[in-house]
């Protein structure tokens, strides 16, 4: 197991710098572990790749609203947690056909209500069943294992690759899983995004025992009753 103690302070130089430090040292880790040699120009070579996938990504989840006959809200829990279990350039072949053949498609009508759901996860077999059997569009999300993961790009005009690594982590934003003393950011966030993606509603979706997001719900309950959704 290689294990990242992170800076909590991402933003400031200090805590770029120490972060930029834990990465090489997982790095080394895993080159110990794996007998294999990461490169600088490797490491650079897998953002290009990795970029590309979560601009797909978030590609495929803007779509996602205007197809919601022929990718239900399980098709785009699958195609999205695919990612995690597929090498990436893989992915984004796949990725690329798919978005090809939903834009050849004529927009298709939402037959249920236009939802933003917000999370950790959300791809219980159960749940996802029961969000196709009553039509539920998923137009956008707050999860942490789907759009906060894809959300911000690595910076690949930063020369050393681990202090962009850090650069990339400190931009990750309105996520209360990650320290931010701008409590009041992500209630705004999650409620412009069901206003920006003309949504019905909000679905929140609450892991037992997660502190973080139990300690925000009260912020985010009111910034959504504020919301007059049609």
């Amino acid at each position: 197991m290689v294990f990242l103690n992170h800076a909590q302070h991402r933003k400031e130089e200090f805590g770029k710098t120490y972060n930029a430090k834990i990465f090489k040292q997982a790095a080394e880790r895993l080159e110990e572990i794996c007998d294999v040699k990461i490169t600088d120009e490797n490491l650079k070579k897998a953002f290009e790749v990795y970029n590309e996938n979560r601009a797909l990504k978030r590609e495929f989840v803007k779509l996602c609203g205007d197809y919601s006959q022929t990718i239900k809200a399980s098709d785009r829990s699958h195609v999205l947690k695919a990612s995690h279990h597929m090498l990436k350039d893989e992915h984004n072949k796949m990725l690329k056909e798919l978005i090809e053949a939903l834009k050849a498609m004529p927009k298709e009508e939402c037959k249920g209500p236009r939802v933003v759901t917000s999370g950790v996860i959300t791809d219980n077999p159960a749940l996802l069943e029961v969000l196709d059997n009553f039509n539920v569009c998923v137009v956008a999300d707050d999860v942490a294992a789907e759009s906060r993961g894809f959300k911000v790009d690595v910076d690949t005009s930063i020369e050393d690759p681990y202090m962009a690594l850090a650069d990339q982590f400190a931009r990750m934003d309105e996520d209360p899983i990650l320290y931010d003393p701008d409590i009041w950011k992500r209630p705004k966030y999650v409620v412009d995004l069901a206003v920006d993606n003309d949504a019905d509603g909000c679905l929140l979706f609450m892991m037992t025992f997660n502190d973080t997001e139990e300690m925000e719900y009260p912020s985010l309950k009111q910034a959504t009753k504020k919301l007059v959704f049609h």
